[in-house]
């Protein structure tokens, strides 16, 4: 009879402290974290890529300036070492408007650069706000998030870029 009631106390104790199991979340709920999860991270390799193609038009533009540059410089070098003074003095004076010519267009071309630039500095500014109180209300969410407006960025300023170099 101790034994029986022994018995009966330890199965009861062994039942008060396992802890019942935790709800499983449903199928649905599982299937759409599996579906946002995948869209986060196609959105994460668009902005991969699309950093790598803003990253090489930002190179191509420089190399493009520069050799400009250095194209025109080495015009004008070519002209004053070739010509004699008074022949170089009667060309300069023709040469010297087509020159300007060459340079309005670049100085136009870096100030609609540092236009968009300012939007972009502006655009970041924003996002980064934006992240921020995402981090505050949503945690890890708000990394990923951040990362796929960080590639709505860039897109943006892919797109700014090429209609500006057309």
């Amino acid at each position: 009879m101790v034994s029986t009631a022994r018995a009966r106390q330890e199965t009861t104790v062994a039942t008060a402290t396992e802890a019942p199991a935790p709800p499983k979340p449903s199928e649905e709920l599982v299937r759409r974290l599996n579906q946002i999860a995948s869209q986060i991270d196609d959105v994460i390799d668009v902005h991969r890529v699309s950093h790598e193609r803003m990253t090489m038009l930002e190179q191509r533009i420089d190399d493009m300036g520069q050799r400009q540059m250095r194209t025109f410089d080495t015009l004008e070098q070519r002209l004053e070492e070739r010509l004699s003074p008074r022949i170089s003095d009667s060309v300069r004076s023709y040469v010297q408007p087509e020159l300007a010519g060459f340079r309005a267009p670049l100085e136009a071309q870096a100030v609609r650069l540092a236009a968009v630039e300012n939007r972009l500095e502006r655009v970041e500014s924003i996002q980064v706000n934006s992240m921020n109180a995402l981090d505050v209300r949503f945690g890890d969410v708000a990394y990923q998030t951040r990362l796929a407006l960080a590639a709505a960025g860039l897109v943006s300023l892919a797109g700014m870029l090429v209609v500006l170099l057309r």
